[in-house]
């Protein structure tokens, strides 16, 4: 019985590393540099900081919503155009100050698909954050397939510009992190196959 629980926790993760790992990182250089990025406030006081995050770009960069107390909706945005296909995951942290919870300060990310004429675009909105949630969430999005010419990026969507200000962190793990991970992986081997000679 040991042995086919063994064998079916090294098929499993043989199975669901490499779907895991098939998704590149999200790291904000090359085509994703915050100097490349477009930053869009529409009339809004929101800002974008890749230098915010605990390391700063390229491993994270923080998107600001807009609290200026104008009392009306404002979608602050940043985003980038895609040069290389691929598919690319990240991990997120919200954030909102605002008093009235996170339901007034949404935020995620979006996808923009060329749709015929020139400058004619097909968006999609995905929210990451959750509207009845606590004020600090967060995720991961193990992957979002990006074609060349698609427009890709982050934002945060304030339906009262007052009370509080929303912030979105895209950030990957830093290589150290990773390099853990990794580390846990091959022991996680050597264990297994110490074991399955032992048997």
């Amino acid at each position: 019985m040991m042995r086919f629980r063994m064998r079916l926790l090294v098929v499993a993760a043989a199975l669901l590393v490499p779907a895991a790992l098939s998704a590149a990182p999200l790291v904000f250089t090359g085509q994703f540099a915050p100097g490349s990025a477009e930053f869009r406030p529409r009339g809004g006081d929101g800002w974008f900081d890749p230098a915010a995050a605990p390391w700063g770009a390229p491993w994270a960069v923080t998107l600001y919503g807009s609290d200026s107390g104008q009392n009306r909706t404002i979608l602050t945005t940043v985003g980038w155009d895609v040069i290389n296909p691929g598919v690319f995951s990240f991990l997120w942290l919200y954030q909102t100050s605002d008093s009235r919870g996170p339901s007034l300060d949404r935020a995620g990310y979006f996808r923009g698909i060329p749709a015929g004429p020139p400058n004619t675009w097909s968006w999609t909105l995905t929210q990451l954050s959750n509207n009845s949630g606590p004020a600090s969430q967060s995720g991961w999005v193990g992957g979002v397939s990006l074609n060349a010419g698609d427009r890709f990026g982050f934002y945060v969507l304030t339906r009262d510009d007052d009370l509080g200000r929303a912030s979105l962190t895209i950030y990957t793990p830093e290589p150290a992190s990773l390099g853990l991970v990794g580390l846990g992986l091959v022991g996680f081997g050597l264990w297994a196959r110490r074991r399955r000679l032992q048997g």
